[in-house]
C-alpha cells in the first residue's frame, strides 16, 4: 500500500506548511478579530474613541481582570479567558519546530513572542483591540508549553503517524478557515 514517509520529505513539510498556514488563519481569526462574535462590533467603537494611551494603559496591569473580577464571580470565569489564550498559541509551539529546523532553541520561542508582541501591537494601533500585558504573558506560556510538548511527545513520535495526524488536522481545519475567511470578509465593515 502506502510506504511511510520520512519526517522531512516534500510531501511531509507540505502538510506542515498547510497546518501552519490554517492555523495562523484561525489565530488571526479568534485573535484579532475575535471569531466575529456579535457584541464586536460595539466594543470595537468604544476601543476607537479612546487615545492610544488610554488603549494602552487599560492592559499594562498583569492580571487586572482577575484581581478587579466581583467576588461573587467563580474561579473558573475569572481564569477562562486566560486558559484560551494559553490553549490557542499551544499549536504554534508544537508546529514551529516542524518547519524551523535549525537553531529551534532559539528562533522558536523567539517567533512566538515575536508573533504575541506583533499581535498585541496591532491590536493597539489599529483599534480594534487593546494592548494586554496578560495576554503576552498567557500567549507566550502556551508556546511554550507547546514546545514543551513537542519536545517531550511529538518529536519521539513516529514521522509516519506525525504524517498521518497532520493530515488529518488539515482535513478538519481547512473548512473552518474558509469559513473563517468567508465570515470575516462579510463582516469587514466592523473593522474599518
Amino acid at each position: 500500500m502506502f510506504k511511510p514517509l520520512k519526517k522531512y520529505s516534500d510531501l511531509s513539510m507540505v502538510y506542515f506548511y498547510i497546518t501552519l498556514s490554517l492555523y495562523l488563519i484561525l489565530l488571526v481569526w479568534i485573535v484579532i478579530f475575535k471569531a466575529n462574535v456579535p457584541y464586536f462590533p460595539k466594543r470595537i467603537a468604544q476601543t476607537r474613541a479612546m487615545t492610544l494611551a488610554e488603549r494602552f494603559s487599560i492592559g499594562s496591569y498583569p492580571f487586572k481582570n482577575i484581581i478587579e473580577c466581583p467576588p461573587e464571580a467563580s474561579v473558573l470565569n475569572r481564569l477562562k479567558e486566560h486558559f484560551l489564550n494559553v490553549l490557542v498559541f499551544l499549536p504554534f509551539g508544537i508546529l514551529l519546530p516542524y518547519i524551523i529546523t535549525v537553531g529551534t532553541k532559539i528562533f522558536v520561542p523567539l517567533a512566538f513572542v515575536t508573533a504575541t508582541i506583533a499581535v498585541e501591537g496591532f491590536q493597539l494601533f489599529s483599534g480594534i483591540g487593546g494592548f494586554d500585558v496578560t495576554d503576552l504573558l498567557t500567549n507566550s506560556l502556551g508556546g511554550f508549553i507547546g514546545l514543551w510538548m513537542y519536545n517531550t511527545v511529538f518529536s519521539k513520535m513516529s514521522p509516519h503517524i506525525v504524517n498521518r495526524v497532520s493530515f488529518v488536522i488539515n482535513f478538519i481545519a481547512a473548512p473552518i478557515a474558509v469559513f473563517a475567511i468567508y465570515n470575516t470578509v462579510i463582516h469587514f465593515d466592523y473593522y474599518i
